[in-house]
């Protein structure tokens, strides 16, 4: 079985909007650490994944650590997009083969 975390991550730097969704539960949400909804759903996300990727530019993310622990997959990101570069730790519940929840903590 595919590991959805790995594939979009693959899928971000490729910017393969299509395979990155793919990865994500049709009703997926992304919060921040204290619950506060980014966005939910496919829809949302192909907007604002399809912009970020539609950009010109440096798009690259990189794993230096990752745990897993049960259902959830914590990873250390090192991002670039453009001349902006970010440091984040982004958590990831799967279940049946899609992840359903991200926490990002910036």
């Amino acid at each position: 079985m595919s590991d959805p975390v790995q594939m979009q991550l693959d899928a971000y730097s490729a910017r393969d909007l299509e395979v990155f969704i793919s990865c994500y539960a049709t009703d997926v949400v992304v919060t921040e650490p204290d619950g506060t909804p980014m966005l939910s759903g496919h829809q949302e996300m192909r907007v604002r994944y399809g912009a970020l990727f539609g950009r010109p530019g440096v798009l690259h993310a990189d794993v230096p650590h990752r745990v897993r622990a049960g259902s959830w997959t914590v990873d250390h990101e090192h991002l670039v997009s453009g001349d902006l570069q970010m440091e984040a730790l982004v958590a990831y519940q799967v279940h049946d083969g899609l992840i359903t929840r991200v926490v990002i903590l910036t």
